[in-house]
């Protein structure tokens, strides 16, 4: 009896607790009050959260570009991207190509100054979105061309540019371009482009390309031009995790000016380059710009007194490479474009001023010139003191980093060292312009006329050139490097060689 008394009084006690439970729990899961229910959020905006890539933002103006629609204002659809663009928006301008393919010429000017806007290629393929092939309608002109009037802020994704002269970069604009492909029709990919234009082409403003992919893993794509081609008025370049693949007029042209810099950075370059390329990877070269001001550069030292008014400090300006007949009476002078080109120094009050050069003699070509075209060996292993003598070159105190390939030197010993020479330039005396990062990437079975992977020319401020990985690169020239070639011994110590 007294065994079921205790027995009911525990069941009693855990009945109890069960209900005080279930009281508290239920008070604590009631519905709120009709104004203190939470709203669902909108379908936009719970759709926008989680598609973290996708452009459309909210407060956007947001067009569908299709092939088969009509202008609707109301409805934002077009056929053209150019419509879209020239409306009124209180935001930015979010664009989706949603067909397979997508034919127009573009240009903007300053009617979308200070404006955002982003082009995506959206063309579904069930629950894929695929890339979005772009071509021209207009023949020679480029795909899309941002004009010098433009401040645009310009983001390109998802989109397969067809035909050399895709994007052109000509006012002070923010282009980023990622995850898109440059390549030519199917019809002229072996064949050279009359054109001769580079899939990018950036003169001025900052350009970033992320991701992307040039040429083909098939076919060998000849545009007559450089991929991609920077001038010193570009004031920021970034090219970051993508890859040039088969580009028979090499990858990266690079000129840099007094206030810009470049970053090239965990990119591959894959049988890049021919004869007809400087260098089958990445050609740098600084250059000033036109609209650069630098007559008041205290810090600039002056020229060496051994040779007073000898050789004026940058590509393009009369009597440039050249010295007195003291000097053996050399004249440096490269076969590039960057020659052709004339600095002004826009001095305060002063208008143009053009520096003075003392007359000389008509000079003697160097069979060997100094900025990198061609390197010396074993002649000149040791430092020539005599300011009257030719420009040296050493091999490099140090590897650089890459794959080591078995190679014979001119005494006959083998070495497993990459292909690295650097110039040790006397002449130069004025101050280098451009901060060129250049790191972490690959190049492999490259070629050029001077350099296989990287040629660093002269004037160029090298951050970094560490971490690069080179295999079986090749120089046309004898006398050039297969992988790296720096202006002199101070940009190679500069670069952490």
């Amino acid at each position: 009896m007294k065994y079921l008394n205790y027995k009911s009084l525990m069941l009693l006690i855990i009945l109890l607790i069960a209900e005080i439970t279930f009281c508290t729990v239920s008070k604590q899961f009631s519905p709120l009050p009709r104004n203190e229910q939470v709203k669902p959020l909108p379908f936009r905006k719970s759709f926008t959260k989680f598609q973290s890539q996708n452009l459309v933002n909210e407060g956007e103006c947001f067009w569908s570009i299709k092939n088969s629609y009509e202008t609707d204002l109301e409805q934002k659809t077009s056929n053209k991207i150019y419509e879209a663009l020239s409306t009124t928006c209180n935001g930015e301008i979010a664009i989706h190509l949603e067909d397979k393919t997508h034919s127009e010429s573009l240009i903007i000017k300053d009617y979308l100054s200070k404006t955002e806007v982003s082009i995506e290629g959206f063309n579904t393929l069930g629950i894929v979105i695929g890339q979005t092939e772009w071509s021209r309608d207009i023949e020679n002109d480029f795909i899309l061309t941002i004009d010098e009037s433009s401040t645009i802020s310009l983001r390109l994704k998802n989109i397969i540019f067809i035909g050399a002269g895709a994007v052109k970069l000509d006012g002070d604009s923010w282009v980023l371009i990622e995850q898109s492909s440059f390549q030519l029709p199917i019809t002229t990919k072996n064949d050279v482009v009359g054109s001769q234009y580079p899939f990018i082409s950036a003169t001025k403003g900052v350009l970033e390309v992320k991701q992307c992919s040039f040429g083909s893993d098939e076919d060998i794509t000849n545009i007559g031009s450089p991929a991609v081609s920077v001038k010193s008025g570009c004031i920021k370049f970034i090219c970051s995790i993508s890859s040039f693949t088969n580009l028979h007029s090499g990858a990266i042209d690079l000129e840099v000016g007094i206030s810009s810099t470049a970053q090239i950075e965990e990119s591959k370059f894959n049988k890049c380059g021919s004869d007809v390329a400087l260098s089958g990877g990445v050609y740098v070269i600084g250059q000033y710009n036109e609209d650069e001001e630098d007559c008041d550069d205290e810090d600039a030292p002056p020229p060496p007194e051994e040779q007073p008014g000898s050789e004026p400090g940058y590509p393009g300006q009369e009597g440039y490479g050249q010295i007195n007949n003291e000097q053996s009476n050399i004249n440096i002078n490269v076969n590039i474009d960057h020659q052709n080109k004339t600095k002004k120094n826009k001095c305060k009050g002063d208008g143009e001023t053009e520096p003075s050069v003392d007359p000389v003699d008509p000079p003697v070509p160097l069979p060997y010139p100094r900025t990198g075209i061609k390197k010396y060996k074993s002649q000149y292993k040791h430092q020539i003191k005599s300011k009257s003598d030719s420009p040296v070159v050493y091999p490099c105190d140090q590897p650089i980093h890459g794959y080591p390939e078995q190679h014979e030197s001119d005494d006959g010993q083998r070495s497993e060292e990459p292909d690295c020479y650097y110039y040790d330039d006397d002449y130069i005396y004025d101050r280098d312009i451009g901060k060129v990062s250049i790191k972490g990437n690959q190049f492999y079975q490259c070629s050029g006329q001077i350099a296989g992977g990287i040629l660093f020319g002269e004037r160029v401020l090298p951050i970094s050139a560490t971490g690069n990985h080179f295999f079986q690169n090749t120089a046309i020239d004898a006398e050039g490097a297969k992988d790296i070639i720096f202006q002199s011994k101070e940009l190679l110590d500069r670069a952490g060689g």
